[in-house]
């Protein structure tokens, strides 16, 4: 069973975080490799990456904010490619449909 004690941070765990937040969102605010994410998508993935990362025992804010933002980009890259798989299914789907009718 998950606990929410798994993402509580003391002090200096919180400046960490916060520094990095800082630091990345520079890039991540304008990032058109993110575009699939609207701002408060980014906002959360960014929050969720860092914390992670940081329990995972990342204490340099610059490497942590490098971190997530390769994270981020790898599953923006993800999502489009699952995106157009979708759309490309959906359209053969569509065309075998508009076949099916013209017959």
């Amino acid at each position: 069973m998950s606990s929410r004690l798994e993402n509580v941070f003391d002090t200096q765990g919180i400046d960490l975080l916060s520094t990095a937040f800082q630091k990345a969102w520079i890039f991540v605010e304008g990032d058109f490799a993110l575009e699939p994410m609207n701002l408060d998508q980014r906002r959360a993935a960014l929050a969720s990456s860092l914390m992670d990362l940081a329990k995972g025992g990342r204490s340099n804010p610059i490497d942590l904010a490098n971190a997530a933002i390769n994270r981020l980009r790898k599953d923006a890259e993800g999502w489009r490619k699952r995106s157009n798989q979708v759309r490309t299914h959906l359209r053969s789907r569509a065309h075998v449909s508009a076949e099916m009718s013209a017959e």
